[in-house]
């Protein structure tokens, strides 16, 4: 499973926030699945153990009260 942790300086802005995560190749973005934050900003997204190659990163909205942002992206094959 892809994890992560949501940073900000508002505790308001770490829990049950939606977390997409995707793989993107050739232009094609996929969405491979979607989480809520807990308390502390902690989510998880199972994609199997196969990945196909392409890059993976994770995405949260912005809200009216906090940023969104866009993971680090990681390679695959």
């Amino acid at each position: 499973a892809f994890h992560g942790k949501l940073t900000s300086p508002r505790s308001s802005c770490l829990g049950n926030r939606k977390v997409k995560m995707f793989r993107e190749r050739n232009g094609k973005k996929v969405l491979l699945g979607s989480d809520r934050s807990d308390a502390q900003g902690k989510w998880k997204i199972p994609v199997g153990k196969n990945l196909k190659s392409g890059s993976y990163y994770a995405t949260v909205a912005k809200t009216k009260k906090c940023k969104g942002d866009k993971s680090s992206v990681l390679p695959v094959g």
